[in-house]
């Protein structure tokens, strides 16, 4: 399997409320893929406060974490959130800056994507954005959100201002980038109603609440699996037997239930079978890869994230964005042994890529990573080797002694032989 994933991530270089207005409010098609991509991630809020019911919009930017407006939700006794094609759910506030107007809210798991989080340091003025969200409503029905097409008009510290015309009604929604990335989040800005329409807080002013709230969530299903049994055997991965819920010889239709649809397909002519990939780049966590024959499952393999382990605690490195590191070679011999063979992936111009520790005999596969290129999302001191001009060769050497000999996948694979 890691040959087609080390093939792809080569490739692959986060009560006053806005509606758009129905006067340039567009349609899916008309404001491209960034809005037709992220309307599903994007729901109502219905928060009961002691003043009555107000309604915004949030948004899922992590497995069971969505954010919207401090002002909609702080002080409410019961808070709601309707997602398109979902039922309705309950939230908690368990984060928020009331300064910014961002707040983080507690979901249950949900087969719905997070929007990826931009960079504000990216943002300027005359860009391109799209502001999706939903009409002020006092009950949660069929309800269908409103794109609303506009440009950056100004970028102030933590706050930015839009041509978009937006109404009271949607406090919450999120400023997306022509690329599908949040870049703010529609608030209100002290001074009275007038004064509040048209601004956003910037992404990374969210960012801070994001981090902390998703690290201090406890474990649920699988990551990137919504939808999978929680329990004990969770995130354990069984060699010769499958990883968490996902078992060898399962039917893919089966997994697909368990886990939700994956983000991508690739059929292999050379022996008839198919990998199915829940990689995505927008999360902490790479998530699973299946191969699949005839539709039953004769592989899988976790990707990127550390909280998959077998027994020694043997687990890979954490999301691309950083997170644990890997174990490495020294610890899988340790634990299990002298391999039965080691297997090389190589790169278009023959560099090595990575190489897999072989225990047949126990049915799994370690793969460890020879260069940072094949970690889809560098690690921030990859990133910043890059764009660093004085020591580019000081930064190399440190990048690579840090991922260098780390596991970045753990593939189970029915076993056979002898070591």
């Amino acid at each position: 399997m890691m040959r087609k994933t080390l093939a792809l991530v080569a490739i692959l270089p986060f009560l006053l409320v806005s509606v758009p207005s129905v006067t340039r409010a567009a349609t899916v098609q008309g404001i491209g893929p960034a809005g037709d991509a992220a309307k599903p991630s994007v729901g109502v809020v219905l928060a009961e406060r002691p003043d009555g019911k107000v309604s915004g919009t949030a948004f899922v930017v992590a497995d069971r974490l969505a954010l919207t407006a401090d002002h909609v939700v702080r002080g409410a006794r019961r808070i709601q959130i309707k997602f398109p094609n979902q039922s309705a759910v309950e939230a908690k506030v368990v984060g928020g800056n009331e300064k910014a107007d961002v707040a983080t809210l507690s979901i249950p798991s949900l087969p719905i994507r997070p929007l990826p989080l931009g960079d504000s340091r990216r943002v300027f003025e005359t860009q391109r954005i799209v502001v999706i969200g939903f009409p002020r409503v006092d009950t949660l029905g069929n309800l269908t959100p409103t794109v609303t097409p506009g440009v950056v008009t100004s970028v102030q510290p933590v706050l930015l201002h839009m041509d978009a015309p937006v109404n009271p009604g949607n406090a919450g929604a999120p400023v997306l980038n022509r690329g599908g990335e949040v870049i703010g989040l529609l608030r209100v800005v002290p001074g009275g109603e007038q004064e509040s329409i048209n601004f956003a807080t910037e992404v990374d002013a969210a960012k801070l609440l994001v981090g902390p709230v998703v690290a201090a969530l406890p474990p649920a299903g699988a990551p990137g699996s919504p939808g999978s049994p929680p329990g004990p055997d969770a995130y354990k991965i069984f060699p010769g037997q499958g990883i968490g819920p996902i078992k060898l010889g399962m039917d893919i239709t089966t997994a697909i239930k368990l886990i939700g649809n994956p983000k991508s397909t690739h059929p292999n002519t050379a022996d008839s079978t198919v990998d199915f990939y829940w990689y995505d780049p927008a999360r902490t966590e790479g998530g699973y890869r299946l191969t699949a024959r005839s539709g039953i499952i004769t592989s899988v393999g976790v990707w990127l994230d550390s909280r998959y382990a077998t027994g020694g605690e043997l687990h890979t490195r954490g999301g691309g964005g950083g997170g644990d590191s890997g174990v490495s070679q020294g610890r899988v011999e340790s634990v299990m042994g002298r391999p039965t063979r080691i297997e090389t992936r190589r790169g278009p111009e023959g560099e090595q890529l990575a190489h897999g520790l072989v225990y047949e005999s126990r049915g799994v596969t370690f793969w460890i990573v020879d260069d940072a290129r094949t970690v889809g999302s560098p690690p921030t001191s990859y990133l910043e080797m890059t764009q660093n001009t004085l020591h580019p060769a000081q930064m190399s050497t440190l990048s690579l002694l840090r991922l260098h000999d780390e596991v970045v996948e753990i593939v189970v694979q029915k076993a056979r032989g002898s070591a």
